[in-house]
């Protein structure tokens, strides 16, 4: 082991000697420096690198060469004084062996003089696909963001000077011509549609770019991120009309993020039953004499979620007034102590006149007493003699009849009948004078009116022979 580390040391020195003895005894300095040290080789161009040679010795003629896998331009000889410093661009061009198998590329270069003989130095450079020498992407987008910025970074030393370029995402697609130095970054501002993105969830979204340059051409694929952010805006609206209301909730999602949308509409014990709604609540709450609905639903970004409530009042209204009417036709009823009823019927007679017989009934619902029940003869008809009860009081002028009647017991019920005529048969429909009836209970004067009568007469048909 001993002797093993011995002969290591011994052969470093060794080495060492051989580069120190080189380097003392070369005439010639050699300083480079790597311009572009990139090849990409779908773009067929050079790396370049300058070189700056000291002649230390006799003046002298020189050439650049390599014997491993790249060409050297210029390759033919250069004179070089003594002590002259010559600069020189040397264009690198690798073989297709060597194209074929990216990564870094180390190789040995030789600058032979005619005098000072041959000295060897290296190069690398850098073999990589188009695809791999330029960094396209966006910055992370917000929801609110108005405009995109895109980036163009060259992660090499080769410049190019005209970029074809179209950019796709979800967010955008544009396309743009520019130039672009080594290691330089280029940065371009699309506009954003966000009625083209509001319907995009939050995440990580791909940019896909297809290049153009040196007639080569490339597809480079990325990944940015949409910031996520949760925004349910709500939007409520009520209308009142007569007979029903109507409200409305909206929910809608601005954001980026699904989201649970809650609604809830409260209502009374009473108005809860002539309330629909447009979808079926989640689940209903009740406290006391409120009645809460609560509506859930998970929305995408952009989509609306929309609660309607309806509360007619139009059958609570209608019932209402109907109870009102009957209850009022009810006290009316009860509350009427004397009932008339008058009817008419048509009467046939021996001349052909055109006659009616009218009846009046008095019904009495409680004791009433000093009753008079007047009726009124229409006009255009006269008074027939035949009476089956005689008016106490006829007045002519007045065309009124008159009836009276002591009193009444509960229950008891008196008709007055006469028959009215006319030469002249009217035709259609008419209407006669309600009766009218004054009576006295329990020491206080009431009146009280009969139904409407009407009757109708229509021409007779003429017989022909």
């Amino acid at each position: 082991m001993f002797r093993i580390m011995i002969k290591k040391r011994v052969l470093v020195m060794l080495i060492f000697l051989a580069l120190l003895l080189q380097f003392v005894s070369a005439e010639i300095k050699i300083e480079k420096k790597a311009v572009v040290d990139a090849v990409v080789p779908e773009a067929n161009q050079p790396a370049v690198y300058d070189l700056k040679i000291t002649n230390l010795g006799e003046n002298d003629n020189f050439q650049i060469y390599s014997l491993v896998g790249v060409s050297l331009y210029p390759n033919n000889s250069f004179t070089i004084l003594t002590g002259e410093t010559k600069e020189v661009e040397v264009k690198l061009y690798p073989e297709q062996a060597v194209l074929r198998n990216p990564g870094t590329f180390n190789f040995v270069y030789k600058v032979k003089g005619e005098k000072a003989g041959i000295t060897e130095d290296v190069m690398l450079i850098r073999i990589i696909n188009l695809k791999d020498a330029l960094d396209i992407n966006s910055y992370g987008i917000e929801l609110d963001s108005d405009s995109a910025k895109v980036y163009v970074k060259n992660l090499v030393s080769m410049p190019f000077p005209e970029i074809v370029a179209s950019f796709h995402s979800s967010f955008f697609d544009f396309s743009k011509t520019f130039s672009i130095n080594g290691y330089e970054t280029k940065e371009f501002d699309v506009s954003l549609d966000k009625g083209k993105i509001r319907d995009l969830l939050a995440g990580e979204y791909i940019i896909t770019t297809d290049v153009e340059a040196y007639n080569a051409k490339a597809r480079i694929e990325n990944t940015f991120r949409y910031a996520e952010k949760e925004f349910v805006q709500t939007q409520e609206s009520s209308k009142n009309y007569i007979v029903y209301t109507s409200s409305r909730v909206d929910k809608i999602n601005q954001g980026n993020l699904p989201s649970i949308a809650q609604v809830q509409i409260s209502k009374n014990i009473i108005s809860r039953l002539f309330t629909t709604f447009n979808i079926e609540p989640s689940r209903v709450d009740r406290k006391g004499f409120v009645v809460n609905y609560i509506f859930q639903k998970e929305i995408k970004p952009g989509e609306i979620f929309t609660v309607k409530a309806v509360t007619s009042w139009f059958y609570p209204i209608i019932l209402i007034a109907a109870l009102i009417i009957i209850a009022l036709l009810v006290k009316a009823y009860t509350s009427t102590y004397l009932i008339l009823r008058k009817r008419t019927t048509f009467v046939k007679t021996k001349g052909g006149e055109f006659a009616l017989k009218i009846s009046v009934d008095a019904k009495a619902r409680k004791f009433v007493e000093k009753i008079t029940v007047v009726d009124k003869i229409p006009a255009l008809m006269k008074l027939h003699e035949k009476f089956i009860i005689t008016p106490d009081r006829i007045d002519e002028r007045n065309r009124r009849l008159e009836w009276g009647i002591d009193s009444l017991q509960p229950g008891e019920e008196r008709v007055f009948s006469y028959i009215i005529y006319s030469k002249v048969a009217p035709i259609g429909k008419f209407e006669l004078p309600e009766s009218t009836a004054v009576f006295e209970r329990d020491g206080k004067m009431h009146e009280t009116d009969s139904n409407k009568v009407f009757f109708m007469n229509e021409p007779r048909k003429k017989e022909f022979e």
